[in-house]
Formats: structure tokens, sequence, C-alpha cells
């Protein structure tokens, strides 16, 4: 992933690799309407396995960017593995990080150049257009 810098939560300027591995972009709240969305579900999206998952539940891979970390494995077109025709296979025992993903959050903090160019560009999208806050562009 490039260098791209972007504000963290306490607004202090870091690169966006830093903040998607030391802050994910979510919520503690459950009201993320995705509504059949899957895009945080595709493209290699990197799902680091949390304090508080089971590792044991899943089926992992080495994470790429931080070392020691393991992530959910991925099919080979970029899907994560539990990703099937109908949706999350594994939706009631799905990780923390899974649970909590907001596409919101990533839209509010990252800016579009950032979104393209690390891959992001159709999640930044959809928090986009979700964000009352926010409008899409």
């Amino acid at each position: 992933m490039p260098v791209v810098p972007v504000l963290s939560a306490d607004g202090a300027e870091r690169t966006v690799v830093s903040v998607l591995l030391e802050e994910p972009f979510s919520t503690l709240t459950a009201d993320v309407p995705c509504d059949g969305c899957r895009r945080c579900c595709v493209n290699n999206d990197l799902v680091r396995l949390m304090r508080g998952d089971d590792v044991s539940a899943y089926v992992t891979e080495s994470h790429p960017l931080k070392k020691g970390h393991v992530m959910l494995a991925h099919k080979a077109n970029g899907e994560c593995l539990y990703l099937g025709p109908d949706g999350c296979q594994i939706h009631e025992r799905r990780p923390i990080q899974c649970r909590t993903m907001d596409c919101r959050n990533i839209a509010r903090r990252v800016t579009y150049s950032q979104a393209r160019k690390l891959g992001l560009i159709r999640i930044w999208r959809k928090g986009r257009e979700l964000d009352n806050t926010n409008p899409p562009r």
C-alpha cells in the first residue's frame, strides 16, 4: 500500500496504512445500513482478527502489513473465503472487525485520492452515499 497521509481519530496526521491497522474504520454501534452491500467483503479487504476473536474458529492467512497478525483467508478472486452467493456464510459468528466495519468512517477520514490509491474507492463511494453529514459528490 502506498504511504498516504490521513488524520487519525485524535487529529494527528499519520499514514493511511497505520490508521487502517491501528484504528479500524469501525463503529461500536450496529446501525450500519449495509442492506446487502458486500463491498468490504471483497478486494482483499484485510479483515484483521482482533483481541476477542477466536482465531481458531476461522481459516486465516498472514496479514501482509502487520507482521505476526492474521486475517480472514481470501479466495483467489480477492473475496473473503466466507462470502457466498447469498452473503456472509458466518454472519452470526463473524469477527469483531466485520461486525463493526462502517464504510461511512472511511468516507469521513480518507480523501477520494487516498481511497483510489489504496483500492478502497468502491467502499469510500458507498460510505459517502450513506453518510448524511457528508453528501455524495
